[in-house]
């Protein structure tokens, strides 16, 4: 059986500085947060209780939008959402993004979806 792992990318528009930040659970590298789908979890739950670990924000005000299915030695399968900028983050960090030097494909095909 395949392992299919769900990573969620949340990006908050940054007012002060007019730029993205994208919480990530690294301090100073992107890193989405991610978890293993099992086989009998409805893949929509698990987005909400990845999403409400880390956001202090009911998933119910956002919309996880898919962005792309990688198949390698295992399923990647990434989404992404947008947040309001005051969100409360939690066990988390914000990670600024200067969209001109995106080096991975993941994110590039994010905010050009933006």
């Amino acid at each position: 059986m395949i392992k299919c792992k769900i990573n969620l990318y949340v990006v908050v528009f940054n007012k002060t500085t007019f730029k993205y930040d994208l919480v990530s659970l690294k301090e100073y590298t992107i890193c989405p947060i991610s978890d293993i789908l099992e086989a009998n979890k409805d893949i929509n739950i698990l987005l909400k209780e990845m999403f409400e670990k880390h956001i202090e924000l009911q998933s119910s005000f956002v919309s996880f939008v898919l962005s792309d299915i990688i198949n390698s030695d295992e399923l990647n399968i990434n989404y992404y959402c947008l947040v309001p900028y005051a969100t409360i983050i939690n066990n988390s960090y914000l990670v600024p993004i200067n969209i001109n030097e995106i080096h991975s494909p993941y994110l590039r095909k994010i905010f050009n979806l933006l």
